[in-house]
């Protein structure tokens, strides 16, 4: 029968625990990111509601994330406000190594526009676009149709047009209440990302 070698024995032990604490050191320091958010309040005149986020590098992270908010509630009939990126202003956030990027997250009423729409709108076209085009086109069709009662057709557009301009105008409120929100930051280029959440209150 063979002895056993405790030398042997002793060697193995230290090349496993070796092994074990490299690979736990190497889980360690992987670079990775966090974020948090604060919650929000959006204010009673039906304006725009803020959170401030802070995206911090751990383990010397460095690179380029896009920060978003989703309702993260279950009510799928719910009306809870629009959560834009970073204002609309920066949705890109360039992250260096052992760093914080701070930022502010906007949440606008529910049914409003928010502004990175109104960007692709030519400077030169007004908001009361769609009213006027109603507006001649239903002139246009009084002129030609004026033997078979055009004027009544031309009521109709006027009214429609003014009803569109008025929902545009005053979108909607929503309902009151609690919503709560999932705030995420992810890497441009990895998909990496991480979440945290938030809650918007609607008085």
């Amino acid at each position: 029968m063979q002895k056993s070698d405790p030398l042997g024995i002793l060697r193995l032990l230290v090349v496993c625990c070796a092994g074990m604490v490299s690979a736990h050191a190497l889980w360690a320091a992987t670079p990775t990111f966090t974020v948090s958010a604060t919650n929000v309040t959006m204010p009673a005149n039906g304006g725009n509601g803020s959170s401030q986020i802070a995206l911090t590098s751990v383990n010397g992270y460095s690179g380029r994330l896009t920060v978003n908010s989703q309702y993260s509630g279950g009510d799928m009939n719910a009306k809870p406000p629009n959560g834009g990126s970073g204002g609309g202003t920066a949705p890109f956030y360039t992250l260096n190594a052992n760093s914080t990027a701070k930022g502010t997250l906007t949440f606008f009423p529910y049914g409003k526009i928010v502004p990175i729409a109104r960007l692709h709108r030519p400077a030169h076209v007004p908001n009361t676009a769609p009213v006027l085009g109603l507006a001649i086109a239903g002139w246009l069709v009084f002129r030609r149709r004026r033997r078979m009662g055009a004027a009544r057709w031309f009521a109709i557009l006027v009214l429609g047009a003014i009803t569109i301009a008025g929902a545009a105008a005053c979108g909607g409120a929503g309902l009151s209440g609690v919503y709560p929100f999932t705030v995420t930051a992810t890497d441009t280029v990895t998909n990496t990302a991480a979440n945290t959440q938030i809650m918007v209150t609607v008085p």
